[in-house]
Protein backbone atom coordinates (compact mmCIF):
# COMPACT_ATOMS: atom_id res chain seq x y z
CA UNK A 1 0.00 0.00 0.00
CA UNK A 2 1.59 3.21 -0.92
CA UNK A 3 1.16 6.13 1.56
CA UNK A 4 -0.37 9.49 0.52
CA UNK A 5 3.19 11.14 -0.07
CA UNK A 6 3.88 8.71 -2.55
CA UNK A 7 1.07 8.83 -4.35
CA UNK A 8 1.42 12.85 -4.95
CA UNK A 9 5.25 11.59 -6.02
CA UNK A 10 3.85 8.90 -8.20
CA UNK A 11 0.98 11.55 -10.29
CA UNK A 12 3.39 14.52 -10.40
CA UNK A 13 5.98 11.63 -12.43
CA UNK A 14 3.33 10.62 -14.38
CA UNK A 15 2.08 14.01 -15.51
CA UNK A 16 6.14 15.42 -16.77
CA UNK A 17 6.14 15.38 -20.64
CA UNK A 18 8.91 12.70 -21.74
CA UNK A 19 10.94 15.94 -22.75
CA UNK A 20 11.49 16.99 -18.97
CA UNK A 21 11.57 13.84 -17.76
CA UNK A 22 14.88 13.31 -20.29
CA UNK A 23 16.14 17.00 -19.56
CA UNK A 24 15.32 17.35 -22.98
CA UNK A 25 14.00 21.43 -24.14
CA UNK A 26 12.04 21.23 -27.02
CA UNK A 27 11.19 18.03 -28.91
CA UNK A 28 7.06 17.46 -29.01
CA UNK A 29 4.70 17.79 -26.08
CA UNK A 30 2.63 15.01 -24.22
CA UNK A 31 -0.37 15.90 -26.56
CA UNK A 32 1.88 14.41 -29.40
CA UNK A 33 2.43 11.19 -27.69
CA UNK A 34 -0.56 8.64 -27.12
CA UNK A 35 1.48 6.61 -25.02
CA UNK A 36 2.89 9.53 -22.54
CA UNK A 37 -0.52 11.24 -22.44
CA UNK A 38 -1.91 7.83 -21.51
CA UNK A 39 0.41 7.91 -18.75
CA UNK A 40 -0.86 11.10 -17.95
CA UNK A 41 -4.36 9.94 -17.79
CA UNK A 42 -3.43 7.05 -15.81
CA UNK A 43 -1.69 9.71 -12.85
CA UNK A 44 -4.78 11.98 -13.68
CA UNK A 45 -7.40 9.66 -12.90
CA UNK A 46 -5.83 6.63 -10.61
CA UNK A 47 -6.61 8.97 -7.63
CA UNK A 48 -9.97 10.44 -6.03
CA UNK A 49 -10.78 13.44 -5.73
CA UNK A 50 -11.35 15.03 -2.42
CA UNK A 51 -14.13 17.75 -3.42
CA UNK A 52 -14.61 20.94 -1.20
CA UNK A 53 -17.63 22.88 -1.05
CA UNK A 54 -17.61 25.88 1.26
CA UNK A 55 -18.66 29.51 0.11
CA UNK A 56 -15.69 30.66 2.21
CA UNK A 57 -12.25 31.41 0.00
CA UNK A 58 -10.35 31.25 2.46
CA UNK A 59 -11.50 27.93 3.90
CA UNK A 60 -11.49 26.45 0.91
CA UNK A 61 -7.87 27.44 0.25
CA UNK A 62 -6.79 26.43 3.74
CA UNK A 63 -8.41 22.79 3.25
CA UNK A 64 -7.24 22.34 -0.26
CA UNK A 65 -3.46 22.87 0.96
CA UNK A 66 -4.24 21.13 4.34
CA UNK A 67 -5.13 17.97 1.77
CA UNK A 68 -2.94 18.40 -0.77
CA UNK A 69 -0.29 18.58 1.68
CA UNK A 70 -1.18 15.00 2.61
CA UNK A 71 -0.97 13.83 -1.09
CA UNK A 72 -5.23 14.08 -1.81
CA UNK A 73 -6.08 15.14 -5.03
CA UNK A 74 -8.39 18.31 -4.32
CA UNK A 75 -11.05 20.25 -5.95
CA UNK A 76 -12.71 22.82 -4.80
CA UNK A 77 -16.45 24.36 -4.97
CA UNK A 78 -17.63 27.94 -3.98
CA UNK A 79 -21.31 25.84 -3.87
CA UNK A 80 -22.97 22.73 -4.06
CA UNK A 81 -24.17 24.03 -7.34
CA UNK A 82 -20.76 24.64 -8.69
CA UNK A 83 -20.23 21.00 -7.65
CA UNK A 84 -23.06 19.46 -9.18
CA UNK A 85 -22.38 21.70 -12.58
CA UNK A 86 -18.85 20.24 -12.47
CA UNK A 87 -17.65 17.25 -14.32
CA UNK A 88 -16.24 16.11 -10.85
CA UNK A 89 -18.94 14.36 -9.14
CA UNK A 90 -17.94 10.78 -10.75
CA UNK A 91 -14.50 10.93 -9.88
CA UNK A 92 -15.60 12.14 -6.61
CA UNK A 93 -13.64 9.86 -3.63
CA UNK A 94 -14.87 11.92 -0.90
CA UNK A 95 -16.47 15.28 -0.37
CA UNK A 96 -15.28 18.06 2.63
CA UNK A 97 -18.76 20.29 3.16
CA UNK A 98 -20.10 23.35 4.48
CA UNK A 99 -23.50 22.95 6.26
CA UNK A 100 -24.19 26.52 6.01
CA UNK A 101 -24.01 27.85 2.66
CA UNK A 102 -26.07 30.36 0.74
CA UNK A 103 -28.84 28.42 -1.56
CA UNK A 104 -27.68 24.48 -1.39
CA UNK A 105 -26.24 23.85 1.76
CA UNK A 106 -24.68 20.88 3.21
CA UNK A 107 -27.71 18.82 3.79
CA UNK A 108 -29.44 19.68 0.76
CA UNK A 109 -26.55 18.34 -0.98
CA UNK A 110 -25.95 15.26 0.67
CA UNK A 111 -29.81 14.54 0.29
CA UNK A 112 -29.73 15.16 -3.39
CA UNK A 113 -27.27 13.43 -3.52
CA UNK A 114 -28.56 10.48 -1.63
CA UNK A 115 -31.72 10.48 -3.82
CA UNK A 116 -29.90 10.25 -7.29
CA UNK A 117 -28.20 7.25 -5.74
CA UNK A 118 -24.65 8.71 -5.06
CA UNK A 119 -23.04 7.03 -2.46
CA UNK A 120 -20.41 9.69 -1.89
CA UNK A 121 -18.71 9.87 1.62
CA UNK A 122 -18.99 13.34 3.06
CA UNK A 123 -17.84 14.92 6.09
CA UNK A 124 -19.45 17.93 7.01
CA UNK A 125 -17.63 21.11 8.58
CA UNK A 126 -19.52 23.67 10.52
CA UNK A 127 -19.27 26.75 12.83
CA UNK A 128 -22.91 26.52 13.63
CA UNK A 129 -22.99 22.85 14.74
CA UNK A 130 -25.92 21.24 17.64
CA UNK A 131 -26.72 17.88 18.31
CA UNK A 132 -29.88 18.47 15.63
CA UNK A 133 -28.11 19.37 12.42
CA UNK A 134 -25.22 16.71 13.76
CA UNK A 135 -28.11 14.21 13.98
CA UNK A 136 -29.74 15.18 10.19
CA UNK A 137 -26.41 15.34 8.86
CA UNK A 138 -25.33 11.76 10.17
CA UNK A 139 -28.96 10.38 8.80
CA UNK A 140 -28.61 12.13 5.56
CA UNK A 141 -25.08 10.10 5.05
CA UNK A 142 -22.44 12.07 6.10
CA UNK A 143 -19.00 9.49 7.99
CA UNK A 144 -18.22 13.01 10.24
CA UNK A 145 -19.26 16.16 11.51
CA UNK A 146 -16.81 18.50 12.53
CA UNK A 147 -17.13 21.81 14.13
CA UNK A 148 -14.60 24.88 12.81
CA UNK A 149 -12.20 25.28 13.89
CA UNK A 150 -11.26 22.20 13.42
CA UNK A 151 -8.37 20.06 14.00
CA UNK A 152 -6.36 19.18 11.35
CA UNK A 153 -5.53 15.80 12.21
CA UNK A 154 -9.36 14.65 12.52
CA UNK A 155 -9.89 15.84 9.24
CA UNK A 156 -7.30 14.09 7.61
CA UNK A 157 -8.65 10.86 10.17
CA UNK A 158 -11.95 11.45 8.77
CA UNK A 159 -10.86 11.84 5.32
CA UNK A 160 -9.33 8.72 5.05
CA UNK A 161 -11.56 6.61 6.98
CA UNK A 162 -14.65 8.52 4.28
CA UNK A 163 -12.57 7.36 1.47
CA UNK A 164 -11.68 3.43 2.90
CA UNK A 165 -15.99 3.24 3.26
CA UNK A 166 -16.45 4.61 -0.36
CA UNK A 167 -13.54 1.73 -1.16
CA UNK A 168 -11.67 4.72 -3.26
CA UNK A 169 -8.57 4.97 -0.66
CA UNK A 170 -5.24 6.05 -2.63
CA UNK A 171 -3.01 3.62 -2.39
Amino acid sequence: MRMPSQERWHAKVLTYSPVERLGGSSVSSSVNNPVWSRLELMGEYDTPIVSIVDDDESVRRSLGNLLASAGFRVETFASAEAFLQSAHPEQTGCLVLDLRMPGMNGLDLLRHLSGTGSRIPAIILTAHGDDEAREQSLQAGAVAFLSKPFNGKALLDAVRTALDQGGRRPG
